[in-house]
């Protein structure tokens, strides 16, 4: 692609639609995507209104000038662009992004010099990498089906074997999920023609239950903080390991675009990589002084929630 003439890009993949509705037929699926895929710099960082979270180290390396091309470089859309390729590895158990460099040409002596580096996913339906090529296969804006190839090079390649979890895991997740679907439940409630002959207390208590019991390997709980089953230790608990997971997930995905980029720096010139701000706080230290009683649950609640 030549833009004005003076600007070359090496972008290939088209743009490619997600695809997701097949697998989440409950409201809890739902909610279990919408929470995992939202912003990892406001879930993870310790101020509420973060700048900075992402950011190349060392400081002022070419890398930094390189992203910040076209303002191409924000806390925001990183974290947009992150949260897309969890969305893809979550219901397809892997998921890819193009990395994208950028060359003026100067028109005097007919060279090209580097000026910028961008990263975008690709939502494909399928790929298949063939030698030193990625084969893409995924559906366009308009509903037409498209392919192309990718050199390897400029494929970042993320698989959720690399957190430890099979491929399949979340689709499983949704299945169960289905099973007690929210929407259901209330559909009953309010048809009265069966309201006499059915508990539907215990029905709710066995559904959260089995929502705490589903999920219980990623720590998510729903929304209702007022599982009865969730003592306040325990909504603790699975409170600062849902942190601690999500964190591990930036640093899956940021160690697989870091070494992706590593090809490029010889021939760019550059020698940082893009790291995130640590937790300031050791969630685990943390929960131990609780569990010992140096501190109360108002106290850890302050500490995991950013109320202090």
């Amino acid at each position: 692609m030549i833009l004005n003439n003076n600007f070359i890009s090496s972008h290939t993949s088209p743009i490619c639609v997600k695809s997701l509705k097949k697998y989440t037929k409950s409201s809890y699926s739902i909610m279990l995507i919408d929470d995992f895929t939202r912003s990892f710099r406001i879930a993870l960082s310790q101020s509420p209104y973060p700048k900075g979270y992402f950011y190349v180290h060392p400081a002022n390396d070419l890398l930094e000038s390189y992203l910040s091309f076209q303002d191409r470089w924000t806390d925001y859309d990183f974290d947009q662009f992150l949260c897309s390729i969890f969305h893809d590895l979550i219901i397809n158990g892997k998921a890819y992004a193009e990395i994208i460099t950028w060359k003026k040409r100067n028109e005097e002596d007919d060279t090209e010099e580097y000026i910028g580096l961008s990263i975008e996913p690709i939502h494909a339906k399928s790929a298949k990498r063939i030698g030193d090529q990625y084969y893409f296969k995924g559906m366009n804006q308009k509903g037409e089906a498209v392919s192309f190839m990718i050199d390897a090079k400029y494929t970042v390649y993320f698989d959720l074997k690399g957190l430890g979890l099979k491929r399949n895991s979340f689709r499983k997740l949704f299945k169960r999920l289905n099973s007690i679907n929210i929407q259901n439940t209330t559909s009953l409630m309010l048809d009265k023609s069966i309201e006499k002959h059915y508990d539907f207390m215990e029905h709710i208590k066995k559904n959260e239950f089995k929502l705490l019991q589903y999920t219980r390997g990623l720590y998510w709980y729903g929304r209702n903080m007022r599982n009865q089953y969730l003592s306040e230790s325990y909504r603790l608990y699975r409170d600062i390991h849902l942190k601690l997971l999500r964190k591990d997930i930036l640093n899956y995905l940021l160690e697989q675009i870091n070494d992706s980029l590593t090809e490029f720096k010889t021939e760019m010139g550059f020698v940082g990589t893009i790291v995130a701000k640590d937790l300031t706080s050791d969630y685990n230290a943390e929960f131990q002084r609780y569990y010992t009683g140096e501190i109360n649950a108002e106290q850890l609640g302050k500490i995991i929630y950013r109320l202090i």
